[in-house]
C-alpha cells in the first residue's frame, strides 16, 4: 500500500485528536443510552458491585447486565430477520466507524482510490457492495458468537471463566472473519477466471495458489487494492464492547479500592445514580488510549 499524502500533513495531529475524541465521546453515549433501559433494583445493585459492595445479587446483576443489552439492540429472537437485519445495519455502521478512522490517517480520497474505480461515488458503493458481502452474514454469526459468550458468562463469572471466554469470542470472531475473508478471494478468482475466458480451477486449487490470504488479512488486500483490514477490523465490533464492558467494569472496582484516587474521580463518573454511564465514561477511555496505542505502534512501525 502506498504513503498517502496525509501522512505528511500538518493536520494529521488534529485528525488524531478528533478521532480520538469521536471514539471516547462515543462509546461513553452507546453505554449511557443502556443505562436509560436498566431498573431501579438493577442499576442499584450494578452500583454496589461495581463499588465492591459485598452479594452475589450484585455479581449476577454485573453480569446479567451485557446479554440483556445484545437482546435491546438486536432482538431477543437470535434466529429470525428481524435479528439479522438489525445485525446487517451494525455490520455497515462497524465498517463506517472503521473506514473513518483510516480516512483519519490514510486521507479519505487516498483511500477512495485504493479500490481502484475511478470517481468517488463509485468507490463509496463498492465499500458498501464489499461490506454488505463480506461482513453482514459472518457478523450475524459473530453476534451469537458474543451473544452466547456473554450468556455462558453470566452463567458462572468468575475471573478465570470471563477472560477464557473473552478470548474465545475473539479467536472464533477472527476465524469466521478470516473464513469468509477466504471463501470471497477464492470466490472472486473464480469469477476472474469465467470473465476472462479462462477453465476454472478446482476449488482445492484456490487453497494452493493463495497460501498467504490469512497474511494479507494484516497486509494485502481481497481485491488488488481494497484494503481488507477495514473489513475484518469492522467485525470485531460486537467483541470489543464485550470487552470495554468487562474491562472498564475491573477498572472502576480497582479504582475504588486506592482510595485516594477515587474521590478525585467519584464526581465524573457518578457511579451510584447511573452505573452504566460510568462504566461507558471509563471504557471510552480505555478505548481512546488504545486507538492511541496503535497509533504509536502503528508509527514506530513504519519508522522502522
Amino acid at each position: 500500500m502506498s504513503e498517502s499524502p496525509l501522512l505528511l500533513s500538518p493536520f494529521l495531529p488534529i485528525l488524531k485528536g478528533a478521532s480520538f475524541v469521536a471514539i471516547v465521546t462515543g462509546i461513553a453515549k452507546g453505554f449511557e443510552w443502556v443505562d436509560g433501559g436498566l431498573s431501579l433494583a438493577g442499576r442499584q445493585k450494578l452500583s454496589r458491585w461495581l463499588m465492591n459492595v459485598p452479594g452475589e445479587e450484585e455479581l449476577d446483576t454485573w453480569a446479567g447486565v451485557f446479554p440483556n443489552l445484545i437482546d435491546r439492540v438486536f432482538g431477543v429472537r437470535a434466529v429470525s430477520w428481524k435479528f439479522f437485519w438489525r445485525s446487517c445495519v451494525a455490520s455497515i455502521v462497524a465498517v463506517a466507524v472503521v473506514f473513518t478512522i483510516f480516512a483519519t490517517h490514510y486521507g479519505f480520497f487516498w483511500l477512495l482510490q485504493q479500490t481502484g474505480v475511478g470517481g468517488p461515488v463509485e468507490s463509496l458503493v463498492r465499500y458498501f457492495i464489499t461490506a454488505l458481502l463480506l461482513n453482514c452474514v459472518p457478523d450475524y454469526f459473530s453476534v451469537l458468537i458474543s451473544r452466547f459468550v456473554v450468556r455462558t458468562m453470566a452463567r458462572n463469572p468468575t475471573a478465570l471463566r470471563i477472560s477464557s471466554l473473552l478470548i474465545l469470542d475473539i479467536v472464533a470472531t477472527l476465524v469466521v472473519a478470516s473464513l469468509s475473508l477466504f471463501l470471497w478471494t477464492i470466490l472472486i478468482n473464480i469469477l476472474v477466471d469465467v470473465l476472462s475466458g479462462h477453465p476454472v480451477k478446482a476449488v482445492a486449487a484456490y487453497f494452493v495458489a493463495h497460501p498467504r490470504v490469512f497474511a494479507h488479512l494484516l497486509y494485502g488486500s481481497t481485491f488488488e487494492l481494497v484494503p481488507t483490514r477495514i473489513f475484518v477490523i469492522a467485525s470485531l465490533f460486537t467483541s470489543v464492547w464485550v470487552w470495554l464492558y468487562v474491562l472498564a467494569s475491573a477498572a472502576i472496582r480497582i479504582l475504588h479500592k486506592a482510595r485516594f484516587l477515587w474521590f478525585k474521580v467519584v464526581p465524573f463518573l457518578s457511579v451510584e445514580d447511573k452505573p452504566m454511564m460510568a462504566i461507558g465514561r471509563v471504557a471510552g477511555l480505555i478505548g481512546g488510549c488504545s486507538y492511541l496505542t496503535g497509533l504509536a505502534g502503528l508509527w514506530l512501525y513504519q519508522l522502522l
